[in-house]
């Protein structure tokens, strides 16, 4: 691996460790206020009330 691949992996870790996990408090949804939401179970809320439809884009795009 290289220095910059090294770094990388050390901030992606962190993302997905920490920060996706950490607990937004003041800043959480007014919809559903109280419960400790973070930004993985906003993306799950999001996920489940609408649904994920993947759509690749056309090579002309």
């Amino acid at each position: 691996m290289q220095p910059p691949d090294v770094m990388e992996n050390v901030i992606a870790a962190w993302v997905v460790k920490v920060w996706q996990n950490h607990v937004l408090g003041e800043f959480a949804p007014a919809w559903d206020s109280g419960v400790g939401h973070s930004p993985n179970s906003l993306l799950a809320a999001a996920m489940h009330q609408g649904g994920f439809a993947l759509q690749i884009p056309k090579p002309v795009l």
